[in-house]
């Protein structure tokens, strides 16, 4: 009887063990695959800033940047950042690529010889601020740094969230 309740804890020890490793190299995995997403996205994303940072300074239509501006690594990359990026962060970076999307749809009708209006100046130099934290929201991913909350701020978080429920 004995040997068969140390042969049942060991299966269930086992199986415990076995589960807490799977889910630490499943998250390690999608982490790594996150580091590399975030690498591919934000030399993209800094590519396109130059793009629009030469057309902003030079102000002349000549420069405007090819439409459609295509952004292969952000549509096939998005799925893994947004599993890994924090809240804040993600939108950043959302944002930094809605702007390219809506430069899309809605470019600026301008002839060769054309110089920038001053609304098309401030739409642009807000297509630029928002690719600038984009590029700052991916920097610590890119450099392999993960997002930490301390145990003291996850222990004050859940003090808050009990004092709330009653």
């Amino acid at each position: 009887m004995t040997a068969a309740i140390f042969g049942l804890i060991g299966v269930l020890v086992g199986g415990i063990l076995n589960g807490v490793v799977a889910h630490w190299l499943d998250n390690r995995r999608d982490f790594r695959a996150a580091v590399i997403s975030a690498r591919l996205v934000r030399h993209e994303l800094e590519l396109v800033r130059g793009d629009f940072e030469h057309f902003f300074e030079s102000g002349r239509g000549s420069d405007l940047p090819v439409i459609p501006i295509k952004h292969p690594a952000w549509a096939r990359y998005r799925e893994s950042l947004a599993r890994v990026l924090p809240a804040p962060d993600w939108e950043m970076v959302s944002a930094g690529y809605t702007w390219i999307e809506l430069h899309n749809t809605d470019p600026p009708l301008m002839a060769p010889e054309d110089d920038l209006s001053e609304d098309a100046k401030t739409f642009y130099a807000d297509i630029l601020t928002e690719m600038r934290g984009s590029l700052i929201s991916l920097l610590p991913l890119q450099e392999g740094r993960r997002n930490r909350v301390g145990l003291k701020l996850r222990w004050r978080r859940w003090q808050h969230l009990r004092r709330q429920m009653y």
